[in-house]
């Protein structure tokens, strides 16, 4: 998937997350392949529109934040708890504790 951010043409890349976000949502695939797919269809058109800005997010281009507490228990089999932990983020349960 990184290797889309190897070149500046905005509708390659748009066509490209269209089909590969289509094509992880095959029912024949594994649940965890197909939950890839729902999100990069949300953001195809910002990814898109990185290659004609040409601007990143800094740090979250590295690792994504995780929610430890949504984190299905297999992650572990495929990253170490410590890395989880350097990345993770506390998400409020509602409105009324996020912090002003």
């Amino acid at each position: 998937m990184r290797g889309l951010y190897d070149h500046d043409d905005a509708a390659m890349a748009l066509s490209f997350v269209k089909r590969l976000g289509k094509d992880l949502q095959y029912h024949d695939l594994p649940e965890e392949a197909r939950s890839l797919g729902r999100p990069l269809l949300r953001w195809k058109h910002q990814i898109a529109a990185w290659h004609e800005a040409h601007v990143t997010n800094a740090p979250t281009d590295a690792a994504a934040q995780v929610v430890l507490a949504s984190t299905h228990e297999r992650a572990l089999e495929i990253v170490l708890l410590e890395v989880l932990r350097e990345h993770a983020v506390d998400v409020p349960f509602g409105p009324g504790d996020l912090q002003a």
